[in-house]
């Protein structure tokens, strides 16, 4: 089970199975972001302009070519945290949007292969929301009142919105 995998503090948005429902390259920007869990320091550094701030434990999204810079050396959205499973894809359209072009740090291919595949319309079927917010239901990440947390850490904060992994 994919659910199992979740060990760590992050895990890649990407599953193997994309490459059977969206475009080349919504798979390409799938490897390229990943669902982190927010740390005290992720929460502080995030003070500054935020009118509702992520807490301890609420999982993100990423990017991970340049997570290993200081928050305060980061391009714009480099980090986003979405308010529930369906607002996935349209945190990761934004990303893809106002994050590529500022980030210095994701490679030329990517960018290249990005470029070349986007006019592709190859599947359509998994470009909504629905697709991407069951993938990350299949990576364990769940809804609570505030935002998303890893389905293991569910017990951590209260009002959770409880969903069954054998549905998906």
């Amino acid at each position: 089970s994919s659910v199992s995998r979740i060990s760590h503090e992050s895990i890649l948005v990407a599953l193997p199975e994309d490459i059977n429902f969206l475009t080349e390259s919504r798979c390409v920007i799938r490897r390229q972001i990943e669902f982190f869990r927010a740390t005290k320091e992720d929460v502080n550094a995030m003070r500054n302009g935020r009118s509702r701030l992520p807490q301890v434990g609420q999982v993100g999204i990423r990017c991970i070519h340049c997570k290993h810079l200081f928050h305060q050396d980061r391009p714009t959205r480099a980090t986003v945290f979405p308010s529930s499973l369906d607002q996935v894809y349209t945190a990761v359209k934004n990303w893809q949007h106002f994050h590529v072009g500022a980030c210095t740090e994701i490679p030329q291919d990517f960018r290249e292969r990005i470029a070349a595949s986007s006019g592709k319309r190859k599947r359509a079927n998994g470009s909504g929301s629905a697709y991407w917010a069951d993938a990350a239901k299949k990576l364990g990440v769940a809804e609570y009142k505030h935002g998303l947390c890893f389905e293991k850490d569910i017990g951590a904060f209260e009002d959770t919105i409880p969903f069954n992994f054998t549905s998906i």
